[in-house]
């Protein structure tokens, strides 16, 4: 009967959705390279960011998380600028996108149009 309780807890457990914290899985800083561009991607899109910022795409081909992750994946593959705390901001200026990496945060950072456009960009440290 143990068995079966503990392959129960098991099941439980691997069928539980995980905090953003435990699935993200972020690179650290220093190991920060192109080569991370996907995974990062994967999880800025399928975070906060695609969910809270999905409406400011209304309109243009980013019409769901795939495009959006797509959208992130190319966007971090372009020269990007280090930023304090280890994190990295990267601008698209054809869909007007920021994204940032930040290796300490659950979703690997965020993506999404800032209303003040590349003034924003430029403004972040």
């Amino acid at each position: 009967m143990r068995k079966l309780q503990w392959l129960a807890v098991a099941a439980a457990l691997a069928l539980a959705p995980l905090t953003n914290a435990q699935a993200a899985n972020c690179p650290a800083a220093s190991a920060w390279n192109v080569s991370h561009a996907a995974a990062v991607a994967g999880h800025v899109a399928s975070g906060h960011a695609w969910d809270k910022h999905a409406g400011e795409y209304h309109g243009t081909t980013i019409n769901s998380a795939a495009r959006f992750k797509d959208l992130v994946e190319k966007t971090i593959k372009t020269s990007g600028v280090a930023m304090s705390n280890g994190r990295h901001k990267w601008w698209d200026a054809t869909t007007k996108t920021i994204v940032i990496f930040n290796p300490k945060d659950g979703d690997c950072g965020t993506a999404f149009r800032p209303t003040a456009g590349k003034t924003y960009y430029d403004n972040q440290r």
